[in-house]
C-alpha cells in the first residue's frame, strides 16, 4: 500500500509577482505512525511547488529512516496526474546528501506546465521505498532554480 502525503510548504499559496535571479526553496517532511510497507514508493510526498518557467539548476536532498535501507527516488510532477518519480535521481541512500547537479546530465530543467493547468506550477516529489517496514521516515530537500518572468 503506497502512503501518499505533502509537505508543508505545499500548502503554501503560489507566488504572484516572482522574483528574478536564483531563487531556493526549501521543506522538510517527517513521517511517524503507521508501518509503511516494504515495497517501491511505499511513502510518496509532495515536497514543493515550482513555477512555470522557472529552470531547475540544483536540487539537495537529505534523509533518514527506521529501515535498514529506504532509498529514493526524486522526481516532478508538471502535469497533473502524470508524476515521473525517478526524473531527477533513481533510488538514492537515504541516509545521506545527495546533490542533482547539471552534471548528472539531469538539469537545468525547464518546468513547462500545459496552458490548460490552471495552477501553472509543478510539484517536486519524493519516493521512498523502504527494505524493511517501518514508521519513520524524514526527508528534505532545497530546490535552486532561476525564474525570468512569467513564460
Amino acid at each position: 500500500m503506497t502512503t501518499n502525503s505533502t509537505a508543508t510548504a505545499m500548502s503554501a499559496a503560489g507566488e504572484v509577482n516572482m522574483p528574478s535571479g536564483l531563487i531556493s526553496k526549501s521543506t522538510n517532511f517527517t513521517f511517524s505512525g503507521t508501518d509503511i510497507t516494504a515495497s517501491a514508493n511505499a511513502l510518496t510526498v509532495q515536497m514543493l511547488k515550482v513555477p512555470h518557467g522557472a529552470d531547475i539548476v540544483s536540487i539537495h536532498y537529505q534523509g533518514s529512516s527506521g529501515a535498514a535501507s529506504c532509498p529514493v527516488d526524486i522526481g516532478i510532477e508538471v502535469t497533473s496526474g502524470a508524476t515521473t518519480m525517478s526524473r531527477f535521481a533513481s533510488q538514492v541512500t537515504i541516509g545521506s546528501a545527495y546533490i542533482v547537479t547539471p552534471l548528472g546530465g539531469q538539469l537545468p530543467f525547464t518546468v513547462s506546465c500545459p496552458d490548460s493547468q490552471v495552477t501553472r506550477y509543478a510539484k517536486m516529489y519524493v519516493g521512498a521505498t523502504p527494505g524493511t517496514a517501518t514508521s519513520s521516515i524524514q526527508v528534505a530537500m532545497t530546490v535552486f532554480y532561476t525564474f525570468q518572468g512569467n513564460a
